[in-house]
């Protein structure tokens, strides 16, 4: 199924997370450089490559430090579905899609 940007940003990905936030920024970026997924708490293994779509939030936490985070559409999709992983499963597989990607920008900084 095909979801527009706004689809993705009315995702809140901190529902339930008791910090304060402020100054809160939420957009659709495309990235520059790899990012790690912040989606879900286990999905630390799925890496965004550079010139990929995703989200990034960014906001002040409690007043004392800045948030930066950048979810990929993938994961993205799994929350909107509510497809949740049981934390005893193990890590999120990234999709074939950004796998080719990540394997194609490792190939492009070897040959540079």
């Amino acid at each position: 199924m095909n979801r527009t940007d706004a689809d993705y940003l009315a995702v809140d990905l901190f529902q339930g997370d008791e910090s304060e936030l402020t100054c809160r920024s939420v957009k659709m970026v495309t990235t520059r450089k790899e990012h790690p997924c912040h989606a879900f708490a286990d999905s630390a293994s799925c890496t965004i490559p550079a010139g990929a779509r995703a989200r990034h939030e960014r906001a002040r936490v409690d007043g004392s430090f800045w948030g930066s985070y950048y979810s990929c559409l993938p994961c993205l999709d799994r929350t909107i579905a509510g497809d949740f992983e049981d934390e005893d499963e193990g890590d999120i597989e990234p999709s074939a899609e950004y796998e080719a990607r990540s394997r194609l920008s490792e190939k492009q900084k070897t040959e540079s």
